[in-house]
């Protein structure tokens, strides 16, 4: 009897360490299951039904703003490459600016002082048809801070098809990333608190810009 008493406590031991490596085991692939899901739905390119968290338009991939030769005020000539650098509000106006145009320049304004201490990190940029010029210095004295740029017709349609598919661009605001990238087009009524947001969550997100 006492020889035996070494050989059950022996196998008591192996019954804990057994148990011991299936709980550890089990503890391992339910710390793994997480980790495995979201890789399967990285994989498989999964969202949530509905689950654009964008208020605006996203465009994937994102498009680069093309390359075009426009005037400042000054007559000083800016191409569109140079304003890369900061996270650029823009609104195209291709004659003279619509009450709907105005709107996004107020629009671009006021969610451009939302974003606090990044609002350094945003500009703000309305292309006018050159024919425009008058208008587009009261603008500038009506929005100051807006950086407005000229173009002829030809160069504003062209910027029209990149920016909006040639729909509707002068009531739209867009939204383009320090790369040079369009990455989000808001419609004509789209609510500013949508446009705050998702800017506000870009800058928290983005080390660029």
């Amino acid at each position: 009897m006492q020889e035996a008493a070494p050989i059950e406590q022996a196998r008591e031991a192996g019954r804990r360490t057994a148990r011991g490596r299936r709980v550890l085991l089990l503890l391992l692939l339910v710390a793994l299951i997480p980790f495995a899901v979201a890789a399967y739905l990285v994989t498989a390119h999964w969202r949530p039904a509905g689950g654009n968290v964008n208020s605006g338009e996203l465009l994937e991939p994102a498009r680069p703003l093309p390359m075009a030769a426009l005037r400042g005020l000054d007559g000083r000539a800016i191409s569109t490459d140079s304003l890369r650098g900061r996270w650029l509000l823009l609104t195209v106006a291709q004659s003279a600016c619509t009450a709907a145009c105005r709107q996004n320049l107020w629009k671009m304004q006021q969610v451009r002082l939302a974003q606090g201490q990044h609002m350094k990190r945003v500009e703000r940029v309305l292309l006018i048809d050159r024919r425009a010029r008058l208008s587009a210095a009261a603008l500038a004295r009506e929005y100051p801070g807006t950086g407005i740029l000229i173009g002829d017709a030809r160069t504003l349609r062209r910027l029209v098809r990149a920016l909006a598919d040639g729909d509707a661009a002068g009531e739209r605001v867009f939204l383009v990333d320090p790369n040079g990238n369009l990455v989000l087009r808001y419609a004509p009524d789209a609510d500013p608190s949508g446009l705050r947001k998702d800017l506000a969550r870009l800058l928290r997100l983005s080390q660029i810009g």
